[in-house]
């Protein structure tokens, strides 16, 4: 309780001086309502376009890396295949070779067909074998080979190698359409047994774990001295995850949004001077006329702004990542914490300006 106001009478008060100016009161909820609303659209806005880019570029396979031996040597195969239960490892799977072959009533066409260990295929094609890659065997075709000649899982291919051989293949499954590579979609992969000596081993990590990974593979084939490389997308960018979230320009917005608040705020009290000199003349002290900016600020401010940024977020939907909304929260919470800081500023203003020569009648 202040000198001569008790708590209720200082609520009473507020609330009255609030209606008196109920013009700048709205204008000042309007305010700060739409810049939180503004806040989160924004912070979303560039955060899912930051999601969306770095998806893109795993879909393209930007981290899947080409392993082998700098001297030529082979890998051991089963090594490779083990890569998998590395933590931070999506997939891992070996090249054994890569050649061209001909359909045998078409020889004028060429081919592409490899050899490799099962874990290739999550590789190459993620999308239908990532979850079911160990069971991955025999014969796989790439989708625009098996629509060109009609292959279904099952069915024989006959093609011709470079020798002249003619091989039988039987079709073991089909692959879906390359995110990664269009080639793949006209490519043939015959899975080998994970024992087989490879020449190259793929390697896909979750973009965290990159760092770990290069680690892990010092020493990984006990005899061989290897190198990695970027595998499909060799302009990666060498930005991180976490570095473009830290230089993301909406990370800004609420630091701008809270300083605005905060100085709009205390410009609306130093023009108050003269009411709070009447106050301190009938023996409002610091601690009253703090409770008053206080409950101010709950009511032009914090309340405004929660009502705000509830809107954006019903606005947003259900289609936003969780990622991006849970980073558009931080960004909420850092404009409200800044924000608060308004009553504080205003109290030091006033400290440094003494209302009562600016005492007048009411």
């Amino acid at each position: 309780m202040s000198s001569g106001f008790s708590t209720r009478t200082l609520l009473r008060e507020t609330l009255r001086n609030l209606r008196a100016g109920s013009a700048q009161a709205i204008a000042i909820a309007a305010v700060a309502g739409t810049l939180a609303f503004g806040l989160c659209l924004a912070s979303s806005t560039e955060l899912s376009s930051i999601k969306m880019q770095h998806d893109r570029l795993i879909e393209r396979g930007a981290y899947v890396f080409s392993i082998s031996d700098i001297t030529g040597q082979p890998l051991d195969g089963s090594r490779c295949e083990e890569l998998r239960t590395v933590p931070g490892v999506v997939a891992a799977g070996g090249i054994i070779s890569n050649a061209t072959i001909s359909p045998t009533l078409s020889q004028s066409t060429t081919i592409a067909y490899s050899e490799g260990t099962p874990g290739l295929a999550q590789v190459l094609w993620p999308k239908g074998f990532r979850d079911s890659a160990s069971n991955v065997a025999g014969v796989v075709v790439g989708a625009g080979l098996a629509d060109r000649y009609g292959l279904r899982a099952g069915a024989l291919f006959s093609a011709v190698d470079r020798s002249g051989f003619e091989n039988l293949f039987a079709i073991g499954a089909v692959a879906r359409k390359s995110e990664r590579a269009e080639a793949f979609d006209r490519a043939i992969l015959n899975v080998v047994a994970a024992e087989s000596d490879i020449a190259t081993c793929l390697v896909e990590s979750r973009p965290s774990a990159v760092t770990a990974l290069s680690k892990v593979l010092i020493g990984w084939f006990s005899l061989s001295e290897t190198r990695a490389t970027s595998y499909y997308v060799s302009d990666r960018s060498s930005i991180s995850p976490t570095e473009q979230l830290n230089t993301r320009l909406s990370q800004y917005a609420p630091i701008a949004a809270g300083s605005i608040m905060v100085v709009l705020f205390s410009l609306v009290t130093m023009a108050r001077r003269g009411d709070f000199a009447l106050y301190a003349v009938l023996g409002l002290g610091k601690r009253g006329l703090g409770t008053i900016l206080i409950v101010e600020y709950v009511l032009l401010l914090l309340i405004p702004s929660c009502v705000g940024l509830s809107v954006a977020i019903v606005a947003l939907g259900s289609g936003v990542d969780q990622f991006v909304l849970d980073q558009t929260a931080l960004d909420s919470l850092r404009f409200i914490f800044l924000a608060s800081i308004a009553p504080v500023a205003s109290m030091i203003a006033i400290s440094f300006n003494p209302p009562l020569d600016y005492l007048r009648g009411r």
